[in-house]
């Protein structure tokens, strides 16, 4: 009897599990979810699954880690969409052109209001390497390299976001 019992108690925990990571998938995509806490976007999927009732019996760390890899989730779909977004969107168009001047700094002022660009807020580390890396990639098609040549340096490092 107490194996058919923590069987059951076992499945209704990954039942009520499941419903806690898909009530933290229906939150809306936007950069103010990446910023909140832990207790802030909990809060706001305990609206969506209709109370902590609904997940009573979960342990601490089970939630937690549920929340943990939500948001590295959300985290990878907002850099995937501002890193299409700016190979796409002409942004880097003309910004290696200007000598003297940091390209880098000047994609920080185009692009500062955009949405993409704010969606990464939380993880500024992230969207800098996302910004250098399409720069480099522009940079790259733009300029032939002769065979067995290197690539020129960019000047990337000297600027700050």
């Amino acid at each position: 009897r107490e194996r058919i019992f923590n069987g059951m108690r076992d499945a209704v925990a990954k039942q009520r599990l499941a419903a806690l990571a898909d009530a933290f998938r229906s939150l809306p995509t936007n950069e103010k979810n990446l910023e909140q806490s832990f207790e802030q976007t909990f809060t706001e999927a305990m609206e969506i699954l209709g109370g902590e009732s609904q997940i009573r019996g979960i342990p601490a760390a089970d939630i937690r880690r549920t929340w943990e890899i939500w948001r590295r989730m959300r985290v990878e779909q907002a850099v995937e969409s501002f890193k299409f977004w700016l190979l796409q969107s002409g942004q880097l168009a003309g910004l290696a052109d200007t000598p003297g001047t940091c390209a880098f700094d000047r994609l920080c002022a185009r692009i500062q209001d955009n949405p993409h660009y704010q969606s990464l807020g939380a993880v500024p580390q992230k969207r800098r390497a996302i910004m250098e890396l399409c720069l480099n990639e522009t940079t790259a098609r733009r300029l032939p390299v002769r065979p067995g040549a290197q690539p020129p340096p960019t000047s990337l490092a000297r600027c700050e976001e």
